[in-house]
């Protein structure tokens, strides 16, 4: 779901990557979205972050799950 690279200038993209539920974040998503953040960060060439999300959308917030589910 998260996606993640640093171009040689240094420069990071981050693309969530679940552009059928408007890039949204459930519980795991957020953990896996703190990952890549944590992983780019400790990159001693790292300039900036861009954080995106997939297709024609941006990062829409956090996905609620149905009643009753565990996420």
């Amino acid at each position: 779901m998260i996606r993640s690279r640093i171009d040689p200038r240094g420069v990071a993209l981050v693309t969530v990557d679940n552009a059928e539920q408007r890039n949204a974040l459930g519980n795991a998503g957020k953990r896996e979205l703190a990952e890549a953040l944590e992983a780019v960060a400790a990159d001693p060439g790292l300039r900036v972050v861009v954080l995106t999300g997939s297709g024609d959308r941006s990062i829409s917030g956090h996905n609620f799950p149905p009643p009753g589910s565990r996420e």
